[in-house]
């Protein structure tokens, strides 16, 4: 969105976006980037500023592309395992949105943070009332579900603070 990018400089950025423990392969950049070209969503064009016999490729983003980005960014996304992930790769990209649309997007990851807290709650109250947990189990799960909950109410607070952040900065 921001420019033409090499495949080298993309996946650098890639793997700082989605942190150590995940990393962008060679063999999964360069496929994913054909598919992404093949769509009409990118353009490969030559690197004016490269010299030697093998001129370095820029991937530009098209118009179709942006549009593709914008209806991404925009719509709500189900509440599934990879929720957390689509959420920080959406903030990764607030720049090219609007304050209303920051918003919408935390006030919807605000409901999928409330959504999980209600379920770890009902979950601990089972386990505290299920007779066939061994105590010494029901101990170690309510402190994983303690911890879990412990977790989504810190980053509830993150996202108040976000979002009164981000209003104090709107005109």
């Amino acid at each position: 969105m921001d420019g033409a990018l090499h495949g080298y400089l993309l996946r650098e950025i890639i793997n700082l976006a989605i942190g150590p423990v995940r990393q962008m392969s060679w063999g999964g950049l360069y496929p994913l980037l054909k598919r992404l070209e093949a769509d009409g969503l990118i353009e490969q064009t030559a690197d004016p500023e490269a010299s030697g016999d093998r001129p370095r490729k820029l991937y530009r983003i098209t118009t179709h592309g942006q549009e593709r980005f914008s209806f991404l960014m925009l719509r709500p996304d189900e509440l599934g395992a990879d929720y957390f992930d689509i959420f920080n790769t959406k903030m990764l990209n607030f720049d090219h949105l609007t304050p209303e649309q920051r918003a919408a997007c935390l006030t919807e990851y605000k409901e999928y943070l409330q959504f999980i807290h209600k379920q770890l709650l009902k979950s601990k109250q089972f386990v505290a009332n299920e007779q066939h947990i061994a105590e010494a189990e029901k101990l170690w799960i309510k402190r994983c579900q303690d911890h879990r909950i412990h977790m989504i109410l810190a980053d509830l607070q993150w996202v108040e603070s976000l979002e009164a952040e981000l209003k104090n900065e709107s005109p």
